[in-house]
C-alpha cells in the first residue's frame, strides 16, 4: 500500500469553502453580543487610562518596559508582551476609546485561530467532517469566554495564531527543497518570534514540534516518523530564540521571584503545579463551573488529593500519548499537545502574587491539542465523506450504530458547550456584573470586594462602595492594596482627613508607589492642602515623569496657588504626553481664560468636546471662551448645549446671566433644520 500523500485527502476547493465558511460564522455569532460590552477589569489601566497607546512615539518602549512600568505601577507584574500592546495602540488609532472596536478585534483575532485550528486538523486528519467537527467545539469551549469577551484576554489568541502559523509552515519546510525550504523555515521562525512577544507561554512551540516528529513525523499523515536527530537540528534555532528570550529577561523575572513572590524553591512549587494539572483537565473535559478568578491554597505536600490526582492524570496521559505514538499518531500528538503547551502554565515559576495561579483563559492553546485529540476519535467513529479517497473510506467504515452515537454525543456536546458560553459570556459585560460575580465565588479573598468595590465607588453607590472596600480589608488585614483602595474611597467620598490617616498609615510600604501617590495628592487636594499637594505631586514625576495624570494633578494644586506660569507648564506637559485626556484639554482652557488668551481657550475647549462630546463642563467652558472673543451665535450654542448635557437649576441660572432670549423659555430646545 503506497502512502498517503498530502494532495489525496484535502477537501475539493468548494467544500473547504463551506467549511472555513462555517468555522468563521460561528466562532463570530457565539460573541456577536461582546460588541456591547464595556472595558472591564485590567482594561481600564491597560487601555482606557494608559497613556502609552495613544501615541506612536511609544511604540519603542514596549519592547523595553514590562507591565509594570507600561501602566506607570497600576499592574504590578513582569510579563513582556510588546505585540499585545501594538494591538492596542493600532485599535486605539483606529476606534479611540470606544469599546466596540476593541472587542471587534477580539472577535477577528478568534475567529482567524479558529480557522487555523480547522487547517490544521484538517492536514493531519483523514476525514473532512471529523475535523470540523473537533474545530466546533474548539471555538465553543466555554474556558475560551475570557480570550474574547475581555479585551485583555486577547494575547491567548494572538499567541496561538503565531504557534499555529508557525507549525504550519515548519510542516511546509519539511516538505520542500532548496531555497524554497530555508525561506519557509525562517518563516516558521519569525512568526514563531510574534507568537514569543505576543505571550511568553508560546514557548512550547519547539517541545510540540519535537513531538510531531516523534508520532506524525514531519510531513503529512502516512509517512513514516523522522529521525529525531535530525527533527532536533532543524529546531535548535526554535529552542535558541527561547533561550534568548529568557536571558533577555532572566534578570527581571529573578527580581520578580526575590523581591515580590517569597514563594520558595523550585521542589516546593512542585504540589501545586500537580494540583494545577488535575485542575486544568477536569476544566478542559468538564468547563462547567467557570469563574473570573480563583482563590486556591497552595498545597505543601505532594499526598495531598488534588497532587495526587495531578500526579496520576499526568502518567495516565503520558502514558497513552507514548503508547498511541506508533498505533495512533494523531491522537498521541493531540494529547501530547495539550500536556506540553500546560508546562508553561502549571506555576512553576512566580507570575503572580496568587498563592495559585489558575485561569480558564490560559487553556486556549492547550485545548488545540484537545482539538486534535477529540479530531482522532472522531476520525475513526465517522465514515469518510464522498470526497474523500477510497483508501481513506475503506479504513473509516465503523459499525452503523458507533456512528449515529458519536454524531449524537457531538451534537450534544457542540449544544452544551454553546449554550454554557453564551451564558457565561455576560458575566463580562461590565464591571459591576464581573466583580460582584468575583466576590459571591470567592468571598474569603480581598480581591473580588475590592474590585467590586471600586465599581461601586465609580458607579455613584458611594456607601455600598465602602462597605466593600471594608469587607476586603477585613477579609485579609494584610492586603496593603485593600487598604489603598479603601483610603482612596474615603477620599472620594469626602472623609479626606480619614483617608489621610489611612495613607499615612501605608506610606512605610506603599510610599514610593504610583497608586499611592496619586491619592495622597487627591487627598491633599481635597482638603486644599495645596503646597503639601505640589510636595507629593513633584516627588512623584521624578519617579514616574511621564505619567500624564500626575502633570495634570500638579497643574492644579499650582494654579491654586495662583502660579500660574508653572500650572500652565505642567498642563502642557500633560498634554505632550497623552493628548487624548479630555481633562487636560479643559483646564488648560481654564487656565488661558483666566489670563485673557479667550480664543486659544476656545480651541482647547473644542478639543476636550471632541474626546468627551457629553462633557457639559467643556460645553460651559466653550461657551465662556466664545463670549470673550464675541462670537455671541456660537456662545448660544454652547450654551444651549450646556443646559442641555446638565439641566439643573444652577446651570439655568448661569444661563440666564450670560443669556436671555426674548419669546423662549430658557432651557427650550432651539428649533433646528432637518
Amino acid at each position: 500500500m503506497t502512502p498517503t500523500t498530502a494532495a489525496s485527502v484535502q477537501i475539493p476547493r468548494p467544500d473547504a469553502r463551506r467549511a472555513v465558511l462555517l468555522v468563521c460564522l460561528f466562532a463570530l455569532a457565539l460573541y456577536i453580543g461582546t460588541l456591547q460590552h464595556e472595558f472591564v477589569w485590567d482594561d481600564h489601566h491597560t487601555i482606557e487610562h494608559n497613556q502609552y497607546i495613544t501615541q506612536a512615539r511609544y511604540l519603542p518602549r514596549f519592547f523595553t518596559d514590562d507591565v509594570t512600568r507600561l501602566t506607570s505601577g497600576a499592574l504590578h507584574a513582569v510579563y513582556y508582551r510588546p505585540l499585545f500592546w501594538t494591538s492596542f495602540l493600532l485599535d486605539f488609532s483606529v476606534w479611540g476609546l470606544r469599546p466596540a472596536g476593541f472587542y471587534l478585534t477580539n472577535l477577528l483575532l478568534y475567529a482567524l485561530a479558529c480557522l487555523l485550528v480547522f487547517r490544521l486538523a484538517r492536514s493531519l486528519l483523514e476525514n473532512a467532517e471529523a475535523a470540523l467537527i473537533a474545530t466546533l467545539l474548539f471555538a465553543a469551549h466555554p474556558a475560551h469566554v475570557e480570550t474574547v469577551a475581555w479585551v485583555s484576554g486577547r494575547v491567548e489568541p494572538m499567541a496561538a495564531i503565531g504557534v499555529l502559523l508557525a507549525i504550519g509552515w515548519y510542516g511546509q519546510a519539511c516538505l520542500g527543497a532548496g531555497w524554497r525550504r530555508y525561506a519557509t523555515l525562517l518563516c516558521s521562525l519569525a512568526v514563531f518570534g510574534l507568537a514569543l512577544l505576543s505571550k511568553e507561554t508560546a514557548a512550547s512551540l519547539p517541545l510540540i514540534l519535537l513531538w510531531r516528529e516523534v508520532t506524525i513525523g514531519p510531513k503529512t499523515p502516512g509517512h513514516p516518523p523522522g529521525r529525531v536527530g535530525a527533527a532536533a537540528l532543524r529546531l535548535v534555532p526554535f529552542f535558541v530564540v527561547v533561550l534568548g528570550l529568557l536571558w533577555f529577561r532572566s534578570d527581571a523575572l529573578a527580581r520578580w521571584a526575590a523581591e515580590a513572590m517569597g514563594t520558595g524553591t523550585f521542589w516546593d512549587r512542585v504540589p501545586g503545579s500537580l494540583e494545577l494539572v488535575a485542575r486544568y483537565i477536569l476544566l478542559a473535559i468538564f468547563p462547567v463551573h467557570l469563574q473570573p478568578m480563583y482563590a486556591l491554597a497552595r498545597p505543601a505536600t505532594l499526598s495531598a488529593p488534588w497532587p495526587l490526582a495531578g500526579l496520576a492524570l499526568l502518567i495516565l496521559s503520558a502514558g497513552l500519548a507514548v503508547w498511541w505514538r506508533r498505533r495512533w499518531p494523531v491522537a498521541s500528538f493531540g494529547l501530547g499537545w495539550f500536556l506540553l503547551a500546560l508546562a508553561p502554565v502549571l506555576d512553576l515559576m512566580p507570575v503572580s502574587p496568587r498563592a495559585l495561579t489558575f485561569a480558564g483563559r490560559y487553556l486556549f492553546i492547550p485545548t488545540i491539542g484537545l482539538a486534535l485529540l477529540v479530531g482522532a476519535v472522531l476520525a475513526r467513529l465517522l465514515p469518510a465523506g464522498e470526497k474523500d479517497n477510497q483508501e481513506v473510506r475503506a479504513k473509516a467504515s465503523p459499525h452503523p450504530v458507533m456512528r449515529r452515537v458519536a454524531i449524537a454525543a457531538s451534537v450534544l456536546l457542540l449544544l452544551g458547550w454553546s449554550v454554557r458560553t453564551l451564558t457565561y459570556i455576560p458575566v463580562f459585560r461590565d464591571d459591576l456584573r464581573l466583580f460582584t460575580r468575583m466576590a459571591d465565588e470567592v468571598p474569603g479573598i480581598a480581591l473580588g470586594h475590592q474590585n467590586l468595590g471600586l465599581a461601586l465607588l465609580q458607579a455613584g453607590h458611594t456607601q455600598d462602595a465602602l462597605r466593600s472596600l471594608e469587607r476586603a480589608v477585613a477579609v485579609e488585614p494584610g492586603d496593603s492594596r485593600a487598604q489603598l483602595a479603601l483610603a482612596g474611597a474615603y477620599i472620594a467620598s469626602g472623609r479626606a482627613a480619614e483617608g489621610l490617616r489611612a495613607l499615612d498609615g501605608l506610606a512605610p510600604r506603599l510610599g514610593q508607589q504610583y497608586t499611592y501617590l496619586r491619592i495622597r495628592a487627591g487627598a491633599s487636594l481635597a482638603m486644599q492642602e495645596w503646597a503639601a499637594a505640589v510636595e507629593v505631586l513633584t516627588r512623584g514625576l521624578q519617579r514616574y515623569p511621564d505619567a500624564a495624570d500626575l502633570h495634570l494633578l500638579l497643574g492644579v494644586a499650582l494654579e491654586r496657588l495662583d502660579d500660574l506660569p508653572r500650572a500652565e507648564e505642567a498642563y502642557r506637559g500633560a498634554q505632550a504626553l497623552s493628548p487624548t485626556i479630555p481633562g487636560g484639554h479643559l483646564v488648560l482652557a481654564r487656565l488661558l481664560l483666566r489670563t485673557g488668551r479667550a480664543e486659544e481657550a476656545a480651541s482647547q475647549a473644542r478639543a476636550a468636546l471632541r474626546l468627551a462630546p457629553e462633557s457639559a463642563a467643556g460645553a460651559r467652558v466653550l461657551a465662556l471662551a466664545l463670549e470673550a472673543t464675541g462670537d455671541r451665535a456660537g456662545a448660544r450654542e454652547a450654551w444651549e448645549r450646556a443646559l442641555e448635557l446638565n439641566d439643573t437649576p444652577a446651570t439655568r441660572a448661569e444661563v440666564r446671566q450670560h443669556l436671555f432670549t426674548p419669546g423662549r423659555p430658557i432651557g427650550q430646545a432651539p428649533t433646528r433644520s432637518p
